[in-house]
This record gives C-alpha cells, structure tokens and sequence, in this order.
C-alpha cells in the first residue's frame, strides 16, 4: 500500500476511529460498518406470514386466507437490535451504509426461504416525490438494490413502474381504518403492460400494519400482476 495512504489511514483512524452502527463501539476494520457482536445479534426469521391474520407460513402458499392479495416476509422483529436501531440511523439520520446490512439481512432472509429471485420483478416501495425531495433517498430502494446485488439478479430491479401520491405520515394514524383510508389509491401505475402476467417482489423497511403494503399489492393486481411477494428488513408486533 502507498506510505501517504497508510499514514492518512492511520491519521483517520486516531482522529475519528470508525465505530459500530450498532453499539458505537471502535471498530478495528474501517470497512466494517457493525461489529461482530452486534452482527451475531441478528436473529432471522424462518417462515413467511399472512398479511390478512398474521399466521407464519412456511411455504410460500395462502394456506389460512386464500384470497389474499400477496404474501409477506420480515427477516426480523422490530424492537430487536441492532436491525432497528440500523433502520431508524438508515431513514431518520440519513446513515446509507447502514442499508448495506439491512439489504444483506434481507438476502439472507430470502436465501434460506429459498425464493426463486429469478422469477421476480424487484420493487421498492415508493416514497411521494415531496418526501423524497425532503430526505434525498428512498429507504427501500436502497435496500432492495443491496438486497438485489447478493442475489446476483440485479437485472430484475425496476423503479419506475408505479409512483405514490403524498399522504400523510403512517405512523401518524392512530388506528387500521385510518391506516387503510389514509393509502387508499395512493398508487398509480404508469405502464400495465410492464407489469402483466409478472411476479413481484415489493420491499420496505418495516411491515406496520401492512397497510400501504396491501394497498401497493391491489393496485398491482389490477394491472394483471401474478404472484406477488411483500419483503421487509422489520416486521411490528400486532
């Protein structure tokens, strides 16, 4: 390695010693982005669940509600760390590299369900133009992108084929029907024909109380969408 480099290395190193996006603690390799402890803390789900009842699914089948619009994934339980305290650095305090381990948890996540990314279209979730403008990126799509680059598909990334409205923030509705209200018909589809006959992968961050999720979906279906498969890094309790 060139000495000058080293030595900045060294210099950066002493000045703002790089540290875990999960327990702060000094890292010892600058290219990591969490520590091995707080690595080894990440505890993926196993089963798919049903975004009408909550049920765990262990196939990638409607067994309980067969007329659901999709079927849901969360590689993890929002509360447990250091997933959500990498989600809340990732959307709130604008800290990108922390949708590298988020994306990372989210491949690891589909790897071991075993779902045929090839198959898929690969979505993210739409921000409104105004909230997009206001943070400068759109969560989702950063981890679908990473999620996409460990599978090898990225190919089967699309962005563009539906935009959303502005509405009011979901985490300030205080109930379901209000949730539901506040979503309904807030996507719109710019080209069907991308979308006919297509499986799809939407991907969020957290899956709340799945209602823009549901509300992506249906608008989905009524461009002739087929399977479609909702992934997030978190999932909510309730």
């Amino acid at each position: 390695m060139n000495i000058i480099l080293r030595v900045k290395e060294i210099a950066l190193d002493i000045l703002f010693p790089p540290l875990c996006l999960g327990c702060k603690n000094t890292l010892e390799d600058r290219n990591l982005i969490i520590c091995a402890s707080c690595e080894g803390k990440i505890k993926i789900q196993n089963a798919f669940f049903c975004p009408e009842c909550g049920g765990r699914l262990y196939e990638m089948k409607k067994i309980c509600h067969p007329g659901a619009l999709l079927i849901c994934g969360a590689a993890g339980i929002y509360g447990t760390e250091p997933l959500t305290e990498l989600v809340k650095l990732l959307k709130y305090s604008s800290m990108l590299s922390a949708s590298e381990v988020l994306g990372d948890t989210l491949f690891e996540y589909a790897a071991s369900l075993k779902i045929p990314i090839e198959d898929f279209i690969v979505m993210p979730i739409p921000l409104p133009k105004k909230r997009l403008r206001h943070r400068g990126f759109n969560q989702a799509e950063l981890i679908a992108r990473r999620f996409l680059s460990r599978t090898g598909y990225e190919k089967n990334f699309c962005l563009d084929m539906f935009e959303r409205r502005f509405t009011k923030p979901q985490t300030e509705m205080k109930n379901y029907e209000r949730r539901v209200k506040n979503v309904q018909n807030c996507f719109t589809i710019k080209d069907k024909n991308l979308i006919a006959d297509k499986n799809i992968i939407l991907i969020d961050d957290v899956y709340t109380s799945g209602a823009t999720m549901k509300e992506a979906a249906r608008i989905l279906k009524t461009a002739g969408a087929k399977k479609i498969l909702g992934l997030t890094v978190l999932r909510a309790h309730g």
